[in-house]
């Protein structure tokens, strides 16, 4: 043990083994609940309206009916639809979130592996690399605006977080175009780019801005189209420009913004303000943002000091405009939204992928901003791994997120009681054609209060009957208005909610 605290060589070279495992237990705990609460979820809001179109205009008729009268997304709609054909999505809920999860994982495993490989080309990193991707992820879940529609509501996760995951894959992608020398690998990737932008257009009309900005950082502010060809090049731009269309020209587009009311400009305007304003909350109050990006900062002054090639003298000289596009990023994927609802609250489903986007270019920016300094700022930080990794723990886990999601879990199975009682009698009113009599939510958890948890303290009944924040998006109860829609999907005379 003395060893590992003063031995600098030992520090700098590698984790010690009790640092390692405690980040990997900080790490188990983190992540438990995000694969633990699926397995209570259930399905709700435009989940069902999925199927009751599936149903009605069937596979390819719901994709025109959706274009025409909803929007233009038609990757999320086709995905959508595809998951919820012959009722998979309804008998499967959880694995969307799971599935979810691990792909988040596993893009960021490749990006890092790829800016590692090509640029970086560190040792420790490469033997850390599962570590750090997880890490990674954590900070990117840290600061989810609305955690239930990013990852538990398959409608919102399909339509927000599968765009942001494949947008990692394309940043390893162009790492891997503009640095790889293998032709095959070159030629894959050829393909791969512009099939990305086509698909992740598709997703939403906040990804046919993130792509735009995408290209820009390429091409502008890396200057990587003098390596490529002027034929790929206007391949991407007429591919970009063709997919875009497709969603921003969309019938269901016009359609539906003829349903908002304006508010008016005063009103639009402190709103856009507002949502600024609460994704830089969401990011910059969380500790392991912090630290994370003191991390970066000091590793991009580690690598100034082992590396002084072209690529960082060009990155260098133009750091500020990095952050001039993350500025005009943020101002304008969030003006988009608020101008469509015509100064309404845009959703908090809509500002998590927003702030998905932010912080790796936020990450990057620190990089950049570490290898601006020539003085070797960063032989202390290095030397203390242990200590950062310690620091890295404590961060993991001290924040709002664990807090919320252990009440989670210990409110989830109740939740899910009472759920699967409330499908259970829709299914059987359906079978028997008759009417359905369904308890409120309320009514339902008494019931549960009063003839399993009556010896309970009064603590953990507190913390049971909380609806958990993470799986409970929205009740369909609630608002008589959503009755028709429960009605239709399982096929019931009525409802009567008592």
């Amino acid at each position: 043990m003395n060893k590992v605290f003063n031995d600098s060589n030992e520090t700098a070279g590698k984790l010690p083994s009790f640092t390692r495992l405690l980040l990997i237990i900080s790490l188990a705990v983190f992540f438990i609940p995000l694969f633990v609460l699926p397995f209570f979820n259930h399905p709700g809001a435009d989940d069902y309206m999925c199927a009751i179109h599936l149903r009605k205009y069937g596979f390819a008729g719901y994709q025109s009916y959706i274009y025409k009268f909803w929007g233009g997304r038609y990757t999320a709609t086709f995905i959508g639809a595809l998951y919820a054909s012959n009722g998979f999505l309804y008998n499967h809920y959880s694995l969307h979130s799971l599935l979810l999860i691990i792909l988040n994982i596993l893009s960021s495993v490749f990006v890092l592996n790829a800016l590692n490989t090509y640029i970086l080309k560190e040792s420790f990193i490469k033997k850390n690399l599962l570590l750090f991707s997880l890490i990674f992820t954590a900070l990117e879940i840290t600061v989810l605006a609305q955690p239930s529609t990013y990852i538990f509501w398959f409608s919102s996760a399909v339509t927000y977080q599968l765009p942001v995951i494949l947008i990692q894959c394309q940043i390893g992608l162009w790492v891997l175009l503009v640095h790889t020398k293998r032709n095959t690998t070159r030629s894959f990737v050829y393909v791969l780019i512009p099939s990305l932008i086509v698909i992740i257009n598709g997703f939403n009309e906040l990804f046919v801005a993130a792509e735009f900005f995408m290209i820009a950082f390429v091409f502008i502010f890396l200057k990587q189209h003098k390596q490529l060809s002027k034929i790929f090049t206007w391949l991407i731009v007429t591919i970009y420009v063709a997919s875009a269309l497709i969603v921003l020209l969309s019938p269901g587009i016009q359609s539906r913004a003829t349903n908002v009311l304006p508010k008016g400009l005063a009103i639009g305007t402190l709103v856009w303000c507002y949502h600024i304003a609460e994704a830089g909350w969401n990011i910059f109050r969380q500790p392991l943002f912090w630290l994370t990006a003191l991390t970066m900062f000091f590793a991009g002054n580690y690598y100034r000091q082992k590396n002084s090639s072209t690529f960082l003298l060009k990155a260098n000289q133009r750091k500020w405009l990095l952050l001039f596009f993350i500025a005009l990023f943020v101002g304008i994927t969030v003006a988009i939204p608020v101008a469509g609802l015509k100064g309404g609250i845009i959703p908090g489903r809509y500002l998590n992928a927003v702030i998905e986007i932010i912080v790796p270019l936020l990450m990057i920016h620190f990089f950049i901003a570490g290898t601006a300094i020539k003085e070797n700022i960063s032989l202390f930080f290095i030397k203390a791994k242990w200590q950062i990794t310690i620091l890295f723990c404590v961060m993991l886990l001290a924040n709002s997120y664990i807090a919320e999601a252990y009440r989670n879990l210990i409110s989830a199975p109740l939740y899910n009681n009472i759920m699967n009682e409330r499908e259970a009698t829709l299914k059987s009113a359906s079978a028997a054609k008759d009417v359905a009599h369904i308890n409120s939510y309320n009514t339902a958890l008494e019931e549960h209060l009063q003839s399993r948890y009556r010896r309970s303290t009064q603590t953990w009944l507190m913390l049971i009957k909380e609806r958990p924040s993470f799986i409970f998006f929205q009740d369909d109860l609630d608002l008589e208005k959503n009755y028709p829609t429960l009605k239709e999907f399982y096929q019931v005379d009525s409802i009567i909610v008592k």
